[in-house]
């Protein structure tokens, strides 16, 4: 809004230059500058409209369907029985949303990883209302404890539950054992995850790798799990303490 405030001020102040260019001496250097700032300033506005429209980019998009691939995979070789999978996602009414767009591609790459498992996949989105006073809060060790909990009492049968909006903190009252594994899909921050793990809630969550510890950029038509070791690291009950922070 304020390149376009600044861009209209500038056409009127070019109409007023050029319409007294030949009572003023000094109008048609002014008219250059003024024109040159006026093109630089819509270039700049035009693509940044354009690089905002292109978002997300097809470079986040693979790397979100690496997600749901490696999560995918992992949850497939750790299912026992077959239950039907929870999905926790955005609400429908998200339509146009990027990061809601993200997630179902993630999501679809989990439905591939698991097409060989007798499981289906049954999607819980998050109540529209709740979401809109909830979305100020990053997703991650934040998401609403009732909500959740509400999800799971609304599918007793499932075997697992896979959480693209992140997952809450646990209360001493909480029994993991009455709780279905978990896997976090939502890309967030793993910050506060580590008595998850440890008291057995969480099953596997995906952190950034540091630039330190990027593999190699992938080339194009790589497969998806080298994108996502290029990105990404799997956090299981195995490497938890180590793959994250701990609170203390």
């Amino acid at each position: 809004m304020p390149v376009q405030i600044l861009m209209i001020v500038l056409f009127i102040a070019l109409i007023t230059v050029y319409r007294k260019r030949r009572r003023w001496p000094a109008a048609n250097p002014v008219l250059i500058v003024l024109s040159v700032i006026t093109l630089l300033l819509a270039g700049f506005y035009g693509w940044n409209t354009f690089r905002i429209e292109k978002y997300p980019s097809e470079e986040v998009k693979l790397r979100n369907r690496a997600a749901g691939r490696v999560v995918g995979e992992y949850l497939a070789s750790s299912l026992e029985e077959a239950g039907p999978v929870l999905v926790i996602g955005y609400p429908a009414k998200l339509e146009k949303n990027p990061a809601r767009e993200l997630a179902l591609l993630r999501l679809e790459e989990l439905r591939a990883a698991l097409s060989g498992r007798p499981n289906p996949v049954v999607i819980s989105e998050m109540p529209y209302e709740r979401f809109m006073k909830w979305m100020p809060e990053a997703p991650g060790p934040g998401y609403p404890r009732d909500v959740f909990f509400m999800q799971l009492e609304a599918h007793p049968d499932a075997e697992a539950v896979v959480s693209l909006l992140g997952v809450p903190m646990l209360k001493a009252e909480d029994e993991p054992k009455d709780i279905p594994p978990v896997y976090d899909l939502s890309l967030s921050s793993t910050f506060g995850y580590q008595p998850l793990f440890k008291h057995g809630f969480l099953k596997a969550a995906v952190t950034f790798r540091g630039r330190g510890e990027r593999e190699t950029e992938p080339a194009e038509g790589d497969s998806l799990g080298r994108v996502f070791r290029n990105h990404y690291l799997l956090v299981t009950p195995e490497n938890y303490s180590n793959a994250i922070p701990d609170m203390m």
